[in-house]
């Protein structure tokens, strides 16, 4: 409404002079920040309330299964979470008006869905690749299906899959995260192509084995000699540079090298291995 005066003497009253008065000046609503899924039993989590201009304090819920750990009517908050599937955590702001209108946050404790997989999708029947999700928050459990076997990593964000002897199109590779609250949602990986694939080079085969796989500090390399003779190794990186090259002798029978990978950045190598007439790829994942 509008507060109005006007100035009077013995002669008349001047005209009036008005000011408008906003009487409603609740407090704007305040954006929350905070994690949002994977928060199964998770403690001391803060979320924190935008500021808004004109607030003397704030009121928080949190869903059933979380308590407010500490003081309650600040900007911000922190949250003890138990076992629980969803919920929301909301704030409204207050001041000498009244009460703002309210902000929610939806919160989980099941994990977030995994993010893209990455790994190829053109592939070799008889022949193993790696295939990887970032680190979820929360998450526990890393289920995955393949078109193929999984020699390695099922429960973990990092697998290497073994196709078989025939060829395939439009196959898929999913992956589901878990906790003790739930399961996400599935993310995909689509397109997977198995093809026949020629040998590179010609020759025996000489049992070429690297272990473990993924690796994080030093990756055993097996093969197999029929002859006393030369070999070479080398591991190339995803832009094609040699970090490792090496030349030398392998005595008749089983041979094993280390590679010492300590420092290098993770993410997928190739391990080229040439004796004689064969030669021999195997992707190697550096965790």
């Amino acid at each position: 409404g509008n507060i109005s005066v006007q100035a009077a003497n013995g002669c008349g009253i001047s005209p009036v002079r008005s000011r408008f008065i906003s009487l409603n000046n609740l407090p704007a609503p305040a954006s929350i920040s905070g994690p949002a899924s994977g928060l199964c039993n998770e403690q001391d989590v803060v979320y924190t309330a935008a500021a808004v201009a004109g607030a003397s304090s704030y009121i928080w819920t949190v869903p059933a299964g979380a308590t407010i750990d500490g003081p309650a009517n600040g900007q911000s908050i922190v949250v003890d979470f138990g076992s629980f599937a969803s919920g929301a955590v909301t704030v409204r702001a207050v001041n000498g008006c009244g009460n703002g209108a309210v902000r929610s946050l939806t919160v989980t404790g099941a994990p977030g869905v995994a993010g893209t997989i990455s790994g190829p999708t053109t592939v070799c029947v008889n022949t193993s690749y790696v295939y990887q999700v970032a680190t979820v928050a929360g998450a526990s459990t890393y289920t995955w299906t393949a078109p193929g076997t999984i020699t390695a990593g099922q429960g973990t964000k990092i697998i290497t899959v073994k196709y078989g002897l025939s060829p395939a199109t439009g196959q898929v590779i999913t992956v589901k995260t878990s906790n003790a609250c739930g399961t996400s949602p599935t993310r995909t990986l689509s397109g997977i192509t198995i093809q026949f694939c020629p040998r590179i080079g010609d020759g025996s085969v000489t049992s070429l084995n690297a272990y473990p796989n993924p690796v994080k500090d030093l990756l055993n390399v097996d093969f197999t000699s029929s002859v006393d003779q030369s070999y070479s190794i080398s591991l190339i990186d995803v832009t094609g540079r040699a970090i490792f090259n090496e030349t030398n002798n392998a005595t008749e029978g089983e041979n094993n090298l280390k590679l010492d990978v300590k420092g290098l950045s993770s993410g997928i190598y190739m391990l080229n291995f040439k004796m004689g007439d064969a030669t021999e790829q195997i992707r190697i994942f550096v965790d």
